[in-house]
């Protein structure tokens, strides 16, 4: 009997003493995650297997146990439908609950027992002997045939590094020289090396620096002058014995699916880590370092401590005071800007009131708000006189002379600016200036039209009366 078997069978007669069943969770799942009741009940059941098949899950063993009363009771009947009833319940009690620990299933514990039990409890058919004794015995044939044909130790048995070998015969060693080295780093393998010593002096996991250079498990094709290829370096853990990845999760505060994801080469079920070697417990490379746009502004502070000059035309209710302004363009939309200008959707509607709630209004053309002053919501208790206004310019036959506001169209200007910028109806712009056509298409270069005007004032400050302007002769028309 192997000194392994002979502890594990010590093991079970102590614990088989105390319980021939067992519950996962005795103390409570300890869930990161709300689960329903009915879930925590499942998950809380009671498993009828004798309980020495938790620490078979813990060693993550496999092989004969070398006891008949000990295999039998391990892999009675009533623990196979015990397991399959767990499972059930978990699945369907679970099913529309989050998972219990951030990348655990419900079912992940009660899973593994039964995948233990389903490979140490396989019986012949015909002769009703377990099979990891069948297995155990051709292993035995294997050793009496090695001996009598000198033929060496079993190929599973792991060899020494032959790293003081140069080169074996027949044997092809990968170039990393002659294929691609994403992360660009190089060794050159020394006399005594071992893969482990390797990974642990270039802080790089040992699975991962196996597998990218094509070394065996055993590392018996590990060669001194050998090229290797060095994965990117990564914060590394030493797997210890009785690990699994729960508790290496814990020990460095990172959660089950970051661990496996920094390390693809474990399985979701975490049942193949290798004590005494290296994992990544933290991402692979250096660190991002973001590098700024050439022309992009970098903001420091939400809100900005001056105001920049308007560059032009702005919707109506756009805040002046204002650090910086940016042009819209056709198929920008709320979200784009927000990301680009590093402002928030909602305080960019906000300092630009006149975007409806869809953001479908932007009008491509006017500058917009996108870094706000402080205070540029405070509240002005200003009392304002509207005043009738002269106009600067020559007026289109037909507009109305009680105007408080005038703009006089320049080139590009369009119907849909102007209303825009002054917060009127299209309606509004065409009842107040008579010449403009259904659509809107002949505005009069270089002339002063109507963008607020006179509704129902108690008090209105009136200049003195002047000879209208009169446009003579007319100039050339915009199209909208």
């Amino acid at each position: 009997m192997h000194v392994c078997e002979a502890y594990l069978l010590a093991s079970w007669l102590f614990i088989h003493q105390v319980q021939a069943q067992f519950k996962l969770f005795p103390n409570s799942t300890h869930s990161t995650a709300n689960l329903s009741q009915g879930c925590i009940t499942v998950l809380n059941a009671t498993i009828n297997c004798d309980s020495y098949i938790q620490q078979l899950v813990l060693n993550d063993y496999y092989g004969s146990l070398s006891n008949v009363t000990l295999q039998d009771s391990v892999c009675s009947a009533a623990c196979s439908m015990s397991l399959g009833s767990y499972h059930n319940g978990a699945v369907t009690a679970c099913a529309s609950n989050p998972q219990p620990w951030p990348g655990v299933p419900a079912v992940w514990a009660g899973n593994a027992i039964w995948a233990l039990y389903n490979r140490t409890c396989l019986k012949d058919p015909t002769t009703e002997a377990y099979g990891v004794n069948q297995v155990m015995a051709i292993n035995t044939g294997n050793v009496a045939i090695q001996a009598t044909c000198s033929t060496g130790p079993l190929p599973t048995v792991a060899q020494p590094p032959a790293t003081n070998m140069t080169a074996v015969p027949g044997v092809v060693i990968s170039n990393p020289v002659n294929a691609a080295c994403l992360s660009g780093s190089h060794y050159t393998v020394q006399p005594g090396d071992d893969v482990q010593k390797i990974a642990v002096a270039h802080n790089v996991a040992t699975g991962t620096l196996k597998t990218l250079n094509g070394i065996f498990p055993d590392s018996t094709n590990l060669f001194a002058g050998q090229d290797l290829c060095l994965p990117r370096m990564c914060p590394t853990y030493l797997v210890q014995a009785n690990n699994n990845c729960a508790t290496v999760a814990a020990t460095d505060s990172i959660t089950f699916a970051q661990l496996v994801n920094y390390n693809p080469l474990i399985n979701l079920d975490c049942t193949n880590l290798i004590s005494n070697t290296n994992i990544c417990i933290g991402p692979s490379g250096p660190m991002y370092t973001p590098t700024t746009i050439p022309g992009a502004m970098v903001m420091t502070s939400d809100f900005a401590t001056s105001t920049v000059a308007l560059p032009g035309a702005t919707p109506f209710g756009t805040m002046a005071n204002c650090g910086k302004f940016y042009e819209v363009n056709p198929g920008d939309n709320c979200q784009q800007i927000s990301l680009n200008n590093s402002i928030s959707v909602d305080l960019f509607k906000e300092t630009n009131p006149l975007i409806n709630a869809d953001c479908t209004n932007l009008t491509p053309g006017l500058f917009y708000c996108i870094w706000p002053l402080t205070n540029w919501n405070a509240t002005n208790n200003a009392t304002t006189t509207l005043t009738i206004a002269t106009p600067p310019a020559l007026t289109p036959t037909g507009s109305t002379s009680n105007c408080f506001e005038w703009h006089v169209v320049v080139s590009g200007d369009t119907c849909l600016l102007i209303t825009t910028s002054f917060g009127i109806t299209l309606a509004q712009f065409q009842t107040w200036n008579l010449q403009i056509n259904a659509q809107c298409s002949n505005l009069l270069l270089g002339n002063a039209y109507i963008s607020s005007a006179l509704k129902t004032i108690a008090t209105v400050s009136m200049p003195l009366p002047q000879a209208p302007l009169v446009p003579h002769p007319q100039p050339p028309q915009l199209g909208q």
